[in-house]
């Protein structure tokens, strides 16, 4: 057993109570360490509430020793419960293996029969009692002890938590149940794991057990013994017990699991009786609703018509739910109960309103009383919350689908009526399932109910998880979104939301059960693959994964995701699904299958025609999404940053990728037509262009830059060479430098082929026109003084034409000469004027020139 933490949640009154039961005896409790004492009742027989005595606890230090064998180790565990305590031990005689003692006090043991019963049972979901005996007068017995705790240690329990452990439950009980055995003590600090965090659940302490009659089913019980909280009716009432006993207490205790806290928190013994004797356990509205039904079948008043171990593994598999005569199971209250509708008299109970309407009760009516909330409140005063809070829900739909609302409301007030799909019926949810599987893509009949909302609502009214809203705005949604079609995706989604364990038919020879299975089977089956794109585009395959694998939504999330991002390429689409689903399929280049990035980055490189193929893998987005979608790629940003910039050519970017895929690729190899440029002589007024050849000596894809250091007139017609055969222009453009001077610079080449530096050298020379236009000046003055001589020689008289000019300056400078020739000196001085004017403009003109050549 485990180590016990009594808690007032847990045992919120004290633990496990003794109280006679038969005629005339005494039935005596303690109450909050008040007595109370009250005569008569609706119980059998005569109750008398009187003081009952509560024992000392043992006082066993650690390291004592119990009847010479259980050393203890810790205890005792909990707090005492006027019952029996329990200790952590270890066994002497074997090996010392962990025990725990449970030691009675005085004159209280269990059935010797239980025990005897017990001994010789093995069970994985029942604790393993060992030994029994008697210790210093007191009965005790030896078990496994389960390190685990109780299930009281760990409330609140959370809805799917405990869906987790009900079946361990059950099948214990079912067990004891087959051995005759009746607990009558079941409740959560009775429920144990034999492992921490919750693992391997197993009922104990059976101090309380008792055989039933295996001819009656049932036992009598003279002296009640156990929790009033958990306490059937008929153990009140009749003092008898039966396997139906255990199961009201496990509702009870379900109720105690979810809420944390007894559904008689703060009520005294007695109110808690009348309580369970007249049917009215009191149920938080907060109780999820799949639960609501599980909670009503096991807390029935009447055992006969309580759910048992059948019923509660038909709600564990969502299948319909049959009473123990095999008719469709339905609540106490709507059997027995009648209480007219004020609106339609002639109905006395929830099966009678649902046959009345549009028959007496018209349609136009049913839908006001349901509107107004009449049905709603009739149901709730006599024939329950949770069938009410059911009807509620239609109240918010029937002005929008009036429809669908009555329709509902007659499933939810008759359990028993049948779906009618083209004139048959259909009673039970495995037969609906199998006519949707059968159907969904022919049947026109099946499509129209399903559209109409008939199939949605005979699935909220009459099966067991119809309470659950869950489940009825799932039912809402799959009807929803599949309006715009025939109904055939919306039955096909419908039919694995209801049976998710269904296989998906590929086709006649192919199904899968699992999303891997399927990625597997069409990748590695061809001839599937236009199918599987069939079931891809149609929305099956979405459907299948969002109503079968509700808890891993990102399934059905990433089909969506794969259709818009592939921008109808459905092969691509497909190819994506499959590597998200089992991220080991490799990369099929060429037809053969690459798993690797490494390996793929080289297939590649092989040659040019599988380097263009790779091209087009990178252009289309096929080996992006291998990378992404099989989670190759830990960081795809990094990849996209690969693929920026638009003045790369689609080499270039590929090459950056194999690089990045696989790092041991060689680089290229940049090789230079020259490695020196020496253009001599450059006139000054004349530009110069020569060029250089970049090429790849290796593998890839070149690609680089260019720059320039000490430009001094140079420039290049690109600045950056993408392609594995290049022609770059240098070009030298002088007019901005020194007239005679001597230029270098270099041209730097980086790549991922390597870098490189190239010297220019050249010197700026005088244009040879400028000679040629000096001569031209020069011829022109000669003819200018020529011409002056001969217009001086004919106004002299002189032949002068020939004199020496310092005799010509001494003749001309002579008073006798200058008096003679007045009028001949003042042409001569209007000619020198103007030849002083036009060696000016030369010499300005000449200045100018040379002055832009520096």
């Amino acid at each position: 057993m485990a180590d016990e933490k009594t808690r007032d949640e847990v045992r919120p009154r004290g633990g496990t109570e003794r109280y006679s039961a038969q005629g005339g005896s005494v039935w005596s409790a303690q109450v909050n360490g008040t007595d109370r004492h009250q005569t008569g009742g609706a119980f059998h027989g005569t109750q008398i509430f009187a003081p009952r005595e509560v024992f000392a606890p043992l006082s066993i230090a650690p390291q004592g020793v119990i009847d010479d064998r259980y050393r203890v180790v810790a205890g005792p565990l909990g707090q005492p419960t006027g019952e029996a305590e329990v200790f952590h031990c270890v066994d002497l005689r074997d090996d010392e293996s962990v025990v725990a003692v449970k030691i009675y006090q005085y004159a209280m043991q269990p059935q010797s029969e239980v025990l005897e019963k017990l001994r010789g049972i093995s069970h994985a979901d029942l604790i393993t009692l060992q030994e029994h005996g008697e210790w210093q007068g007191r009965f005790y017995e030896v078990m496994e002890f389960c390190a685990g705790g109780s299930m009281a240690d760990f409330m609140p329990w959370s809805q799917d938590d405990l869906s987790s452990v009900l079946r361990e439950i059950v099948n214990g009980l079912h067990y004891c149940h087959t051995q005759h055995i009746v607990h009558r003590d079941i409740k959560p600090g009775n429920i144990f794991f034999r492992r921490p965090n919750k693992q391997d659940l197993v009922i104990g302490d059976f101090g309380v057990s008792a055989l039933c009659d295996p001819s009656r089913g049932t036992c009598h019980i003279d002296q009640f013994s156990g929790t009033v909280d958990y306490a059937a009716p008929e153990l009140l009432t009749d003092g008898t017990a039966s396997p139906k006993s255990d199961y009201y207490a496990l509702g009870i205790t379900l109720l105690h699991l979810l809420a944390n806290c007894s559904p008689f928190a703060g009520m005294d013994k007695y109110a808690i009786a009348g309580l369970h004797a007249q049917g009215r356990v009191p149920i938080s509205g907060n109780l999820p609703p799949r639960y609501q039904a599980l909670i009503a079948g096991l807390l029935q008043h009447s055992p006969e018509n309580r759910w048992s171990y059948r019923q509660i593994l038909a709600w564990i598999n969502n299948e319909p739910i049959l009473a123990d005569n095999g008719k469709p199971w339905q609540s106490q209250a709507q059997v027995t109960a009648e209480h007219p509708f004020s609106g339609y008299p002639a109905a006395k109970n929830p099966q009678e309103l649902a046959a009345a309407i549009g028959q007496g009760l018209s349609e136009q009516d049913t839908e006001k009383y349901l509107q107004r909330g009449d049905i709603r409140r009739w149901v709730f005063d006599h024939f329950g919350a949770g069938l009410a809070g059911r009807i509620e829900r239609l109240e918010g739909i029937v002005t929008q689908e009036p429809k669908l609302a009555l329709n509902t409301l007659r499933y939810i007030l008759d359990a028993s009526l049948p779906l009618i799909v083209g004139g048959k019926e259909y009673h039970d949810l495995s037969s609906v399932i199998e006519l949707i599987r059968a159907g969904f893509m022919e049947n026109a009949d099946l499509k129209r109910a399903f559209k109409d909302g008939v199939i949605e609502a005979w699935l909220e009214g009459c099966t067991p998880v119809g309470g659950d809203a869950n489940f009825v705005d799932a039912l809402r949604k799959i009807r929803k979104t599949s309006q715009g079609g025939d109904g055939s995706l919306g039955l096909f989604e419908l039919l694995y939301f209801l049976a998710p364990d269904t296989p998906l038919t590929i086709n006649a020879d192919h199904a899968v059960t699992t999303p891997r299975d399927f990625a597997n089977l069409v990748f590695q089956r061809r001839e599937l693959w236009d199918r599987a794109k069939e079931l891809l585009s149609g929305g099956y395959l979405h459907a299948w994964l969002r109503a079968s694998f509700p808890d891993n939504l990102e399934l059905a999330s990433q089909v969506t995701t794969c259709k818009q991002e592939s921008a109808g390429d459905r092969d691509l689409a497909l190819l994506r699904i499959c590597w998200h689903l089992v991220p080991s399929l490799p990369f099929l280049f060429l037809g053969q299958p690459v798993a690797t990035p490494e390996a793929l980055a080289q297939q590649i490189d092989r040659d040019g025609t599988t380097w263009q193929e790779g091209i087009e893998i990178l252009r289309n987005g096929w080996l992006r999404s291998w990378l992404v979608d099989s989670g190759r790629v830990a960081k795809p940003a990094e990849f996209d940053r690969l693929l920026q910039g638009s003045n790369q050519s689609e080499g270039a970017r590929l090459e950056a990728v194999l690089h990045w895929l696989c790092p041991s690729l060689d680089n290229p190899r940049m090789t230079v037509s020259t490695t020196t440029l020496d253009f001599g002589a450059v006139e000054l007024l004349g530009a110069v262009t020569q060029k250089i050849r970049i090429r790849n000596g290796g593998r890839g894809h070149l690609v680089g830059y260019i720059a320039l250091e000490r430009a001094n007139g140079l420039q290049i017609s690109h600045d950056g060479f993408d392609g594995n055969d290049t022609e770059i222009s240098i070009t030298i453009d002088p007019e901005v430098l020194p007239v005679g001077s001597k230029q270098s610079g270099e041209i730097v080449l980086s790549s991922n082929g390597g870098d490189a530096r190239i010297p220019v050298r050249y010197y700026v020379a005088i244009p040879r026109s400028w000679m040629f236009r000096s001569i031209g000046w020069g011829l022109i003055w000669a003819v200018v003084l020529g011409a002056f001589r001969l217009h001086v020689s004919h106004n002299m008289g002189k032949d002068i034409a020939g004199m020496p000019i310092s005799d010509l300056w001494i003749s001309l400078s002579t008073e006798e000469l200058f008096k003679k020739n007045k009028e001949v000196f003042s042409g001569l001085a209007w000619d020198g004027i103007i030849c002083t004017i036009f060696l000016a403009v030369i010499i300005f003109y000449i200045h100018r020139l040379y002055s832009k050549a520096k």
